[in-house]
């Protein structure tokens, strides 16, 4: 398990690539497809998704929670790609890596 009790691949480890996959935070509906799609788990479902319990009770309060979101691990990420087009909501893109 890593720091986020994600299960650790085998093959897991800090990639170096020439671009990372980018999450639009205002796009993802936090679906999980692309979370099955990454073949170095790069991707991470949030800890914890809200049940319909969690999202009447959040409604009432004065500041609602805000709804958990997919999470892109930039360390791990190869810029493979194969995460943009499983996304049904165009909230992956790839950008250059950073130097």
């Amino acid at each position: 398990m890593n720091e986020h009790g994600s299960p650790v691949a085998e093959k897991e480890q800090t990639a170096t690539a020439a671009h990372k996959a980018v999450l639009d935070t205002t796009k993802c509906t936090s679906c999980g497809i692309c979370v099955s799609t990454c073949p170095l788990h790069a991707i991470e479902e949030p800890l914890n998704f809200c049940s319909a319990k969690c999202v009447k009770y959040c409604s009432t309060l004065e500041v609602p929670c805000e709804p958990a979101r997919i999470a892109i691990c930039a360390e791990r990420c190869d810029g493979c790609g194969q995460c943009v087009p499983c996304c049904p909501n165009d909230a992956i893109h790839l950008e250059p890596a950073s130097t």
